[in-house]
């Protein structure tokens, strides 16, 4: 999978750009000197630092054209600060201002199903994670669960079609 995202770089023509998070150990393998590269992270050209995430949402520092805000989104868990700071590295080099892509950054709404909050009865906070079905995607989704305060209770159907993993994989998840 990585030789083949690779070979995508090739083809992106002289005029294109490619929008790439420096922090991911796969990313770093591929040869981004194939061609106009912009990078996302610690210390990519567009940085994330000070990530926090609570029940509240995620908070982050952005830096984009050199121009650094705290951001405060109502998305959960703190891949999502990565998520944004992709998205804003694309926005920023197609001709959008910074302060209007950190201001359209803090409007963003949750995708539904996806560690999406939900308010229930008496102040119950319900994570309707329910399009989440990987291994990495479970993990967050506690990760994010661990910040809520009070009595915790998880719903799922596990993980499945994993083959002969299945089975290994639920009992880890439990």
């Amino acid at each position: 999978v990585i030789a083949a995202k690779g070979e995508l770089l090739k083809h992106i023509p002289e005029n294109g750009i490619c929008v790439l998070n420096a922090d991911n150990v796969y990313t770093r393998r591929l040869d981004i000197e194939a061609c106009p590269t912009v990078t996302v992270g610690a210390t990519g050209d567009v940085a994330i630092g000070d990530v926090s995430v609570s029940a509240a949402g995620t908070s982050f520092c952005l830096t984009v054209g050199g121009k650094k805000r705290t951001l405060k989104t109502r998305l959960l868990g703190a891949f999502n600060a990565t998520n944004v700071a992709l998205a804003a590295a694309l926005a920023y080099e197609l001709g959008v201002d910074a302060e209007d892509i950190f201001g359209a950054a803090e409007r963003l709404k949750p995708v539904p199903h996806r560690l999406e909050l939900i308010e229930g009865a008496n102040g119950t906070a319900i994570i309707d994670d329910s399009y989440n079905a990987n291994e990495d995607g479970i993990a967050v989704a506690l990760e994010v669960l661990s910040t809520f305060p009070g009595r915790k209770i998880v719903v799922t159907p596990g993980l499945i079609e994993l083959g002969a993993r299945e089975n290994e994989a639920n009992y880890a998840f439990g």
